[in-house]
Formats: C-alpha cells, structure tokens, sequence
C-alpha cells in the first residue's frame, strides 16, 4: 500500500494542533478572566475565588465551542492578541508602570511571535515601544494622572521602555530560533516521508514484477514441456529442451539478482584489503570462457592498498561486466571489453567500457532504474543495473554512464578507499 503521508509528519502535526488549541482556549480564558475582572474591579484583577470561578466555566465554555467551531484559527489568534494588548493598555492607564501591567505587555508581544511569525512580533514591540513613550510623554507635560506617583516620572518610563525592549528583544530572538529549529525538524520529516514513500513504491513495483518475472519462465518451461511430450522428432525434442534450459538459466539468473538484492541490504558492509588486479582478472576469466571471442583488455593501477567490501565489489564487476560481453559480442564485428581501474588514496575509480550497440540518450537517466529494460529484445532481468546502483551507494560510491549508440558505452565507478579512511588519512 503506497503510503500517502508519514506517519511522524501526521502525528507531530496532529499534536502541533492540540497544542495550539489548548493554548489558544487558555489564553483567551485568561485574558477574558482578566478583562471582566478589570471591568468588574476598577483596574484590580479579581481576587475573589466565586467570581473567578464562574468567569473561568463561562470563558472555558465560550472559547471551546464559539471560537473552536466558528472562528477560524488566525481571528482567533487575532483576538487573543488584541485582548491582550488592550488589557495592558488599560492596566498602565489604570495601575501605571508599576504592578502586572509589564507584564501583560511582555505577553502582548511574545504572543505575536509566538503565534505569528517574527515579523507580527517585531511589529507587536514596536506598538508597545509606542505605547510606553506615549505614556511617559503624557507623564512629563502632566497630561494624565496616575494613582502611583513613581509612574508620574517620565524617566521611569524611559526606563521601562529601555527595559522592556531589550527584555522582548531576548525573547524574540530564542522564539525564531525554536521557530527556525522546528521548520527543520519538519523539513526532515518531510523528507523522510518522501524518502517511504518511494520506497513504498518501489517495494509494491518489486513484487509485482517479481511475481510477474518468476511464472514467466515456469509458465513457458510447462509449455515447453508438454510440446516435448507431443513430439516424436529427436531434433524437435532438442530443440524444447535448450528452450527450457535457457528458460530456466534465466530464471535461476533472475532468482540470484533478487537474492544479490536482498544480501546488499540487509548485510553490513565487511571490510578486507583487496589486490584490485588479481580480482578484476578473476572475475572476467569466467567471461572468456562463455564470450571467447571478445577481445578484453585490462589496465590497473595500483601502489598504494585498498581496502573494501570484496562480496559487494564482485556484485558491482560481475554485473557491469555481463553487460558489456553479452552486449559487444552479439552486435561488433570486433568486439572488445576493456576494463580500467586506478587506485588512490581516496577511491577505487574503475571504466568499464565496451563498443557495443551503446544506449539511446533518452533511456541513460533510467538504466539504472528497477526492472527497466530499453527494448523488449533486452533479455535481460532489468534487476542488474538497479543492484548495481544501489550496492555502489551502499558502499557510498558513485556511478555514472556515458553511451554513444551503436558505438558503445562505459560506466564509471568510484568506490572509496576504507583503508585510509580509517587511519583517518
């Protein structure tokens, strides 16, 4: 089943919701709480347990069904903003600078970055920045009177103001870094939620050609078979017979990709020094027997040690190397093979090229796609090249093709050289 979003992605937005709307119903509870009891109490925040009671059931009632059902999230924020602003509005003009009315502004404007962006909370500052030098103005030309003389002084409002700036700007600041810390948290998920998703796809595309690749030459060795038993001709019987054997050679080939598939995988990468020109010239001894007539040509270069994973550097070789016999040796009057590896300190860079019927420029970005095969009289799996790339990662190499048609292609590896890599060189 092709998974349509990741399970972390739903599940940490699905809490990222309840958060907010649990935040949002005990702000706008207490900011409510707060506001009736300014009204209620001439500026004194309720202080009587009954009153408060009754406002928290009848704000958390209001906030939960009215606001969560029919306002939608940014009004709602907005709202809780505004409340809080007005609310510390009125708590300067009522109480003066000194007492919660700071505080609530600090709230106001940490809110708007925290409920907005950065941006709402620079914007929110600058508004209570305003609001402060406004105040201390009046203060200065007695223009209003407050209960508390030592909110008389227009330099305890410059104070404040000096204080309160520096203290939201602090604040700001850590909120966009937790802002900026969870947009990657989420960009992760995302992209691990891309990262299932084409696996998802590609493990329902590798069963269902699995399925479809192994009955294919069982379901032809049956015909085969019963076309044997109805024949009476010795050259016939013969001929159904190789029929079946190279039926079946393709189907033990396919069984052994998968299992090749398989072991990449799930096995860790095991690490063992390798003489590169021993092992190459192993490796294509098996393909003079079956290919003798293509000419192979080999170049290594090697002074220093290499060090890799032998069983994944074979499945990377043996692939390559089947392409470009059975490829060259069916479509060139001279075909050759030719096979470069140098050795560095940092990699093994291997060419394996042939002058075979090469690869048309539209199919070279999906060769090394799974099951992909150019033509219908490739008989190949269309398993190798998808292997090869993925074992080549798994040993964190890379792969590139270069092909001309109909005169031939070379495929380069880099494998990098476990040997120096773990003396830290």
């Amino acid at each position: 089943m092709l998974l349509t979003k990741s399970d972390f992605t739903f599940e940490f937005l699905f809490i990222k919701k309840k958060l907010t709307d649990a935040c949002l119903n005990l702000l706008s509870i207490t900011g409510l709480v707060s506001l009736f009891g300014i009204f209620l109490h001439t500026g004194i925040v309720v202080n009587t347990t009954i009153i408060i009671t009754y406002l928290c059931i009848y704000t958390a009632v209001v906030s939960i069904t009215v606001f969560k059902t029919h306002v939608p999230l940014f009004y709602r924020k907005l709202f809780i903003l505004c409340l809080f602003f007005f609310l510390s509005l009125y708590l300067f003009y009522a109480v003066g600078v000194i007492g919660i009315s700071l505080l609530f502004l600090i709230i106001f404007t940490v809110l708007g970055g925290i409920l907005f962006n950065q941006r709402i909370g620079l914007l929110c500052l600058g508004l209570a920045s305003g609001m402060l030098v406004a105040f201390g103005i009046l203060a200065k030309y007695k223009l209003i009177a407050f209960r508390d003389p030592y909110s008389s002084s227009s330099e305890t409002w410059l104070s404040t103001t000096i204080i309160y700036v520096l203290l939201v700007g602090i604040l700001l600041s850590v909120i966009e870094l937790l802002h900026q810390h969870i947009g990657k948290l989420i960009k992760k998920l995302d992209e691990k939620h891309v990262e299932l998703a084409k696996a998802n796809h590609e493990l329902d595309t590798f069963i269902y050609r699995v399925s479809h690749d192994l009955r294919s030459p069982i379901l032809s060795s049956i015909g085969l078979i019963e076309l044997t038993k109805n024949t009476k001709k010795e050259k016939d019987r013969r001929h159904y017979l190789d029929l079946q054997l190279t039926s079946l050679k393709k189907l033990d080939t396919f069984i052994l990709n998968i299992l090749e598939y398989s072991r990449n995988n799930n096995q860790e990468v095991y690490e063992e020094e390798i003489e590169t020109g021993k092992f190459i010239n192993n490796l294509i001894q098996a393909y003079e027997i079956d290919y003798p007539k293509v000419n192979q040509l080999q170049d290594v270069y090697q002074e220093i040690p290499f060090c890799s994973d032998p069983t994944r550097l074979a499945i990377i070789l043996n692939n390559l190397l089947s392409n470009a016999f059975r490829f060259t040796a069916t479509t060139s009057e001279t075909p050759l093979v030719k096979v470069v590896a140098i050795v560095d300190r940092e990699y093994l860079n291997i060419w394996v090229s042939d002058n075979g019927i090469g690869i048309l420029p539209e199919y070279q970005a999906k060769v090394f796609d799974l099951f992909f095969r150019a033509s219908d009289e490739n008989h190949g799996t269309g398993v190798g090249l998808y292997i090869v790339r993925e074992t080549v990662r798994k040993l964190n190499g890379r792969i590139n093709l270069y092909s001309v048609p109909r005169k031939g292609t070379t495929v380069k590896v880099q494998i990098p050289n476990l040997f120096f890599a773990e003396k830290g060189a």
